[in-house]
């Protein structure tokens, strides 16, 4: 109520100083009660006359200046009893007849310290926000609003980080130098042509024993048979084995265009991890700019 002084708007601030004025008068006129509620109690209210014994009455002589004057203040008819329980009651007794007739010093000091504590209260409550009406739920609303942005940029970038890792990686996995490939099937074509060349020797080898092993028969058997020999032992053997030619190294590219190609192939590479890099930054960019708060925009709610 206390903010609507400073409002724009002069209906809001007349009705704001008018709200503050009551709330004064009714702080004023509680703390007036409960000063007077503590008069009222069995301690500080004095006994009625007719309880009075003739030893405590005040005499009747005496002058003006030597009488009490809390007992003078306080009408006969506020009182109800001894008891705590009709301290409310004379209270109220004392508070209609005479509301700022309070009759001894602790009673003004126990006004003046509730009403200090209700502007001390007041002043607290009203540190504790926005000086100017509504503006401090629409900036508590705009910092749950920009927290709530801040946590959906944080997930949304881890995401869009991920997926640009992912992709970098499966463009380096996939990537073949061309220099790296040729040394591979160099290395692969030696140890073919070591493996060739170890089986045609394996081969003549072979072929040897059998044209050996032939002639000791075909020896033996002429020693041994008493008919001519056959034809075709007068034609030599030759083995009609199906091996393998001798592999070709010619097929593979020389050791400059491997580097040519490697240069060409690896700034293909480098331009798509340039535009991947791109993609992501203009990605994040929109990611921060849709979760950007903008205290100006109309379609966030107050």
């Amino acid at each position: 109520m206390v903010r609507e002084i400073q409002h724009r708007k002069g209906k809001r601030r007349i009705g704001g100083m008018a709200g503050m004025g009551a709330v004064v008068v009714v702080a004023v006129f509680w703390n007036l009660f409960v000063a007077h509620y503590r008069e009222a109690l069995p301690y500080d209210y004095p006994p009625a006359p007719d309880t009075l014994s003739p030893a405590a009455a005040p005499p009747t002589a005496q002058s003006p200046a030597t009488q009490s004057p809390q007992a003078d203040s306080l009408p006969e008819s506020c009182w109800h009893g001894p008891d705590e329980s009709d301290a409310d009651q004379e209270a109220l007794c004392l508070f209609r007849a005479s509301p700022f007739g309070l009759g001894g010093f602790y009673s003004y000091m126990l006004l003046l310290i509730g009403l200090a504590m209700c502007a001390a209260a007041a002043m607290d409550w009203f540190k504790t926000d926005d000086p100017y009406p509504g503006y401090g739920k629409r900036e508590r609303h705009r910092r749950k609003t920009e927290d709530r942005l801040e946590q959906d940029r944080r997930e949304l970038l881890a995401d869009l980080n991920e997926l640009h890792d992912d992709a970098a990686r499966r463009l380096r996995n996939d990537f073949r130098d061309p220099v790296q490939a040729r040394q591979l099937a160099l290395s692969d074509y030696t140890k073919l042509h070591a493996r060739h060349t170890d089986l045609w020797g394996f081969a003549r080898d072979l072929a040897k024993s059998c044209s050996g092993a032939l002639d000791i028969y075909r020896n033996a058997n002429r020693e041994a048979r008493s008919t001519p020999e056959p034809q075709v032992w007068h034609t030599p053997w030759v083995a009609d084995w199906d091996l393998p030619e001798q592999p070709d190294s010619s097929s593979l590219m020389s050791e400059a265009e491997a580097e040519e190609r490697s240069r060409q192939m690896h700034a293909v590479l480098e331009e798509r991890e340039r535009q991947l890099r791109d993609v992501h930054d203009e990605c994040c960019e929109l990611v921060n700019e849709f979760t950007r708060l903008d205290p100006h925009d109309k379609a966030v709610p107050a």
